[in-house]
């Protein structure tokens, strides 16, 4: 329901909690903060990728199973880097 509509059947305490978020949104909500924030989403899987790249090096003499572990939690680590980098913001 948006506020016209809450508006034409005269439901005031939606009008209120529309407006309210709206009044939020605007105050709190912009494209700048946005993309701040996905670039710091992008920094940290970067930094998991790295991390996980560090351990696969140091990962020599282990164990088969540990190694494939590794490797997997490095692949998902790494989709979904790509992920976050395709998104908008």
């Amino acid at each position: 329901m948006n506020i016209a509509m809450a508006k034409q059947h005269d439901n005031q305490r939606r009008i209120n909690g529309l407006e309210l978020a709206l009044t939020e949104v605007r105050a709190n909500c912009s494209d700048s903060k946005l993309t701040a924030a996905h670039q710091e989403r992008i920094k940290a899987q970067q930094d998991k990728v790295a991390e996980r790249e560090l351990e696969e090096e140091r990962q020599e003499g282990d164990d088969r199973e540990k190694i494939a572990k590794r490797e997997r939690k490095l692949e998902d680590a790494r989709q979904e880097l790509k992920k976050l980098q395709a998104e908008p913001y």
